[in-house]
């Protein structure tokens, strides 16, 4: 089961999932923590992070982790602050460059990494046991990430969003699980989404 959290700082959804005995946390933003501590107790959690905006990781300090992923294109956004705003969120970037558990790899054999670059350049989206997909601020149900800030690229947008279009023609059944906003699905994004229609 998946669970969502929204977060006090500009409603970004946190989504919170138990497999097979460990816990993954996609983008830990504020509330994240106090969820998990109070469902898992002090258990060591796995965060797979969508992009570096403050925003989505504001929790990563308060969490016993076990590992962290990001795309390694977003690595520039972790470690630079006019990058990734933490100063806008009362986090300070020394809380974030002390985090050393990082994953060269990808998740695991449950997760596929689909690199859609467009609102930050290591913008990713997760693929959970091709059921459900974390979008982060890449693709919402009616709307779109920005691009007009600090590492953002229109015409990378536009390929990633043409990619996505793509996999959500193929897979009409996924559940889609945005950063921001209400969960929908493939046939309905595919709908009600103008940005996809091209």
């Amino acid at each position: 089961m998946i669970e969502r959290v929204i977060s006090s700082v500009l409603d970004e959804n946190s989504y919170i999932a138990e497999i097979e005995g460990t816990v993954y946390v996609v983008d830990p933003g504020k509330g994240a923590a106090e969820f998990i501590k109070k469902r898992y107790g002090n258990e060591e959690v796995f965060v797979l992070l969508t992009h570096c905006h403050s925003d989505h990781l504001i929790d990563l300090p308060e969490l016993k982790i076990k590992a962290i992923y990001m795309h390694p294109e977003e690595k520039i956004v972790f470690e630079t602050p006019e990058l990734n705003f933490v100063s806008y969120f009362g986090l300070d970037q020394s809380q974030l460059s002390k985090l050393k558990k990082f994953l060269t790899d990808e998740p695991g054999e449950h997760w596929k990494v689909l690199h859609t670059p467009g609102h930050t350049p290591g913008s990713c989206c997760y693929l959970l046991r091709n059921r459900y997909l974390f979008t982060g601020d890449t693709l919402f149900e009616r709307a779109i990430g920005r691009t007009d800030l600090p590492g953002g690229d229109p015409k990378k947008m536009e390929n990633s969003l043409r990619l996505l279009k793509s996999f959500l023609v193929n897979n009409p059944e996924l559940v889609i699980l945005p950063g921001h906003g209400s969960s929908t699905t493939s046939a309905s994004i595919l709908k009600e989404n103008p940005f996809l229609n091209f």
